[in-house]
């Protein structure tokens, strides 16, 4: 075999082998929650569609929360992912350090054991409420309905102004 064969043997080998290993995020060096623009304290529920709603027990910075938010937390696109996604466990608790949209990825999150040096003096409760906050989605319903209301409104005046003219 001549040197330049399997020199391409060696970078064939070499893409296929990079090519089936899991992607790890590389977090940069202290890396994790502090410095975000919101953080807190909070239990994991149930993911879907990206968003991970989140049972808050502290505010640690940032704006006040309701006790139940929903942060982005992965790819809102089907059978997508990356190696930034947070992959938050049901049930355990976790720092998390989010956008003011409560976008957060897998370097903005810690485990709430491994955090507790981080924990602030001075920390809040949350807002009393259940809304959810952080899931553009759950605002969808509202603006169809308005938008709904406005077409049925032009509609019912374009009928009007049609038979006042006969």
């Amino acid at each position: 075999m001549r040197p330049a064969s399997r020199f391409l043997v060696l970078v064939l080998l070499g893409v296929l082998l990079s090519a089936t290993s899991p992607a790890v995020a590389s977090c940069a060096a202290g890396a994790g929650p502090a410095g975000s623009a919101t953080i807190f304290l909070g239990v994991a529920g149930t993911t879907s569609g990206g968003y991970t709603t989140m049972q808050v027990e502290e505010v640690w910075a940032g704006r006040d929360l309701p006790s139940s938010v929903r942060v982005l937390s992965g790819q809102t696109q089907a059978n997508v992912s990356s190696s930034n996604d947070a992959d938050l466990e049901r049930g355990a608790r976790y720092v998390i350090g989010a956008d003011a949209k409560l976008r957060t990825n897998a370097c903005s999150i810690a485990p709430a054991d491994d955090a507790t040096s981080l924990r602030p003096d001075h920390v809040r409760a949350p807002i009393a409420g259940t809304d959810d906050v952080g899931d553009p989605a759950s605002s969808r319903p509202v603006v169809v309905a308005a938008l709904a209301l406005l077409v049925t409104i032009a509609a019912v005046a374009g009928v009007v102004r049609v038979r006042s003219r006969r």
